[in-house]
């Protein structure tokens, strides 16, 4: 097990004690942030640009394969964390970045004008497809924020945890992830904002 894995372990480890969990996710997050995007040529990085998830898969085929957290950001500031009982590389393509309609896509396909209008950026064609199969905006909204960071600068890191502790970990470590946000004059996580 390399130090990533032994960093994502940590998180399972820490879930029954605050102290320990933050710990745990600091630590993950300063090894994230050491190294660039990942890249074939980059291949020790961690944090994968959504435009290169593909291309990841295949050189890292059991991160992707495997139940789990995500943490989506851009550049040094962690924007969302979520999670999924089903193999991470399904969720992405679901998604985030599977067909046009998919949250990264969206970004770039909308990226000036919901830079400029926020949410009433997109078509009301998209705004309504949303409504009607998702109950309203707020997977919508996920696009908005990465648009207004610069989809170009959107990141993902996956984190391989036992399908069984998918749920829970997420729950604990979501108001952390939140809070080492705000420690760092960092805005919330999308989730925090968007859900409370």
């Amino acid at each position: 097990m390399g130090d990533y894995e032994c960093l994502v372990a940590r998180l399972v480890e820490g879930m029954d004690e605050p102290k320990q969990l933050a710990g745990a996710y600091t630590a993950l997050l300063d090894e994230l942030f050491r190294f660039p995007l990942w890249s074939s040529a980059n291949p020790a990085g961690r944090r994968i640009f959504w435009g290169e998830a593909q291309a990841a898969r295949r050189a890292l085929r059991s991160l992707f394969d495997a139940p789990g957290l995500y943490l989506f950001g851009s550049e040094l500031t962690p924007l969302y964390l979520g999670q999924t009982e089903q193999t991470l590389w399904n969720r992405l393509q679901q998604r985030y970045l599977g067909n046009e309609k998919s949250q990264c896509q969206l970004a770039a396909t909308y990226e000036q004008a919901l830079q400029e209008q926020g949410i009433a950026g997109f078509p009301e064609e998209i705004r309504a497809w949303y409504g009607k199969n998702f109950s309203g905006t707020p997977r919508l909204r996920g696009a908005v924020v990465f648009a207004q960071y610069g989809i170009q600068s959107i990141w993902v890191a996956l984190f391989p945890v036992p399908r069984e502790r998918v749920v829970e970990l997420e729950s604990r470590l979501i108001p952390i992830a939140n809070a080492w946000n705000l420690e760092h004059q960092l805005p919330g996580l999308i989730n925090v904002k968007h859900n409370s």
